[in-house]
């Protein structure tokens, strides 16, 4: 969308040298689905699960040793978090699955490697913004190279006024948290950004 800069006087000033993100590291589960499922419903339904923290990213079939589909499902978390607490959560679609491990093979160990980063942005849509979700949707769609956007959550702040908390995963460490900042506040419907982690 079109870029209308905000005027300096209503930007926090953030002494970005100082905020580093959050480490994260990539988990792959295998997720066997029950014999009555849809293995696409199955993907989806696990990538439903909404865990602060946990991005999920792609997910493809293959086959178990006893020749049946499974799905291995892999998703980024903030270094907080154990695998164990996510598999919990896909083992309640009983609906669905059957069965959950996490694999921890040669090549899931590898990826691993925290080399990655993320951050949290607080976005404030101007006062006479009515549809804070497309704003929130123009965030998310802003285009930047290795910046994974995470669902975004939209917090009332009054009756008629939200803010906007959204993160994302940064696969290339030389992005800085500030060209992010910056890249949201040129939207046309955003007033003010704050980097809050």
């Amino acid at each position: 969308m079109g870029g209308r800069m905000v005027a300096v006087d209503k930007v926090e000033k953030v002494e970005v040298s100082k905020l580093k993100g959050e480490k994260i590291k990539t988990i792959k589960f295998c997720v066997k689905p029950k014999s009555t499922a849809d293995g696409d419903e199955v993907m989806e339904e696990c990538k439903e699960i909404e865990i602060d923290g946990v991005t999920w990213g792609s997910g493809n079939f293959t086959q178990s040793m006893d020749k049946k589909s499974v799905i291995e499902l892999e998703c980024t978390v903030r270094d907080h978090l154990e695998g164990e607490d996510i598999k919990r959560e896909i083992e309640k679609l009983t609906d669905f699955v059957e069965r959950v491990e996490i694999l921890r093979n040669e090549k899931c160990k590898t990826s691993f490697a925290l080399e990655k980063v993320a951050f949290t942005f607080e976005v404030k849509p101007w006062d006479n913004v009515s549809n804070t979700e497309e704003v929130l949707e123009d965030c998310k769609d802003v285009d930047i190279k290795g910046v994974i956007w995470d669902k975004g959550e939209i917090i009332p702040v009054s009756n008629c006024k939200s803010k906007i908390k959204l993160g994302c995963i940064v696969e290339d460490c030389n992005t800085e948290a500030e060209a992010i900042r910056k890249k949201l506040e040129e939207l046309d419907f955003v007033e003010d950004v704050k980097i809050i982690q």
